[in-house]
């Protein structure tokens, strides 16, 4: 029986179902404990795909429950030498050993570790050498992986986006699932911002938008 449930989200009990879908997912590119590892953090760290997948082993302090993260979307800032107007580079230094001349420059970003996340992953990183990527495949693999294991599990899922609709599991209804469900057990907005690793409360909205699939679940609810 498929399970129909408002579009950009998985519970964690939603999130257990849908780990156990890699177990049929065929890729010779990642095993399916490979890819649950990969489900995983990306999930309970609510991390994007490209960002799970430039993890090294000694990124994980597992003691103070915190990730590092050195290769992020967002983390960068905007060098001294530098100047910009609405957000675009107007002037930079070439010169600049900092920047190298680009306005702006790479900065680590924190992330938690949350308890589930630490059981499942401390003995898996145990037997990893430091500083060695943890995964060995691309976002490719990784969306085929995930919209496969959605199908086995029987999660059926849509999102309505401006552009195109979205069905199934892809890779970052994890990221967004989390922080609904962060929102769901009476985290702050600063709460997941913080998670999130956005300045601006704002950007927490989007993650947190419905759209007509949650209004046919609604209706169903209250009509059958």
């Amino acid at each position: 029986m498929q399970v129909f449930k408002a579009a950009n989200y998985l519970s964690p009990e939603d999130f257990d179902e849908f780990l156990l879908g890699f177990d049929k997912v065929n890729s010779y590119k990642a095993t399916p404990e490979i890819m649950k590892f990969c489900a995983n953090i990306q999930y309970y760290c609510a991390l994007r795909i490209s960002e799970v997948l430039t993890l090294r082993r000694d990124d994980f302090d597992l003691k103070n429950r915190i990730l590092t993260l050195s290769n992020t979307k967002t983390g960068f800032k905007k060098c001294k030498c530098s100047t910009w107007e609405k957000k675009k580079l107007v002037t930079s230094d070439d010169s600049c050993v900092k920047c190298k001349g680009i306005g702006k420059y790479r900065i680590k970003q924190y992330t938690t570790i949350p308890r589930p996340l630490i059981v499942v992953i401390s003995e898996y990183l145990k037997s990893m050498k430091y500083n060695k990527l943890i995964f060995n495949f691309n976002r490719t693999t990784a969306w085929k992986s995930y919209k496969q294991a959605g199908e086995t599990s029987q999660l059926e899922i849509r999102e309505q986006q401006e552009e195109r609709n979205i069905e199934g599991v892809w890779t970052h209804l994890l990221r967004s699932s989390y922080i609904k469900f962060m929102r769901e057990n009476n985290a702050s907005v600063e709460l997941c911002a913080a998670k999130l690793r956005h300045k601006e409360k704002s950007a927490v909205d989007h993650y947190l938008r419905v759209d007509l699939q949650a209004v046919i679940t609604w209706e169903a609810k209250i009509f059958g």
